[in-house]
């Protein structure tokens, strides 16, 4: 049996070390399909929704002058800059902002599933 150095050490760390980020990178990129594929799913129903539903709080707060939308939600039912999508759309999300960010829009991410979109 050989002897026990620092460098036998550090290279069987190392080889630890690739071995887990190779394994969490493949069930990353597993993970990242299994929502591309929900995303597909939900998009031309909810997704085409929530499009349209926003795209109606653009138009009435371009309509008062303002660069915002401040509608009422959930949890501010007064209403609220910040539009929250609900748990079950999470699949949506980024695919929701991204389609804004496309449209020229600023969309900042929030918590919680949360996004304020301002022009």
């Amino acid at each position: 049996m050989s002897e026990l150095t620092a460098t036998r050490a550090q290279k069987t760390a190392k080889s630890w070390r690739d071995k887990a980020e190779k394994d969490h990178e493949r069930e990353y990129n597993k993970l990242k399909e299994k929502e591309r594929a929900a995303t597909d799913t939900m998009w031309p129903t909810r997704g085409l929704m929530w499009v349209e539903k926003i795209e109606g709080y653009i138009k009435k707060a371009a309509a008062k002058g303002n660069h915002y939308t401040y509608e009422p939600t959930t949890t501010n039912p007064n209403g609220d800059h910040v539009i929250y999508i609900g748990t079950n759309d999470t699949p949506i999300y980024e695919k929701l902002m991204q389609h804004f960010r496309d449209k020229g829009f600023t969309v900042e991410e929030y918590q919680y599933f949360g996004m304020s979109i301002t022009w």
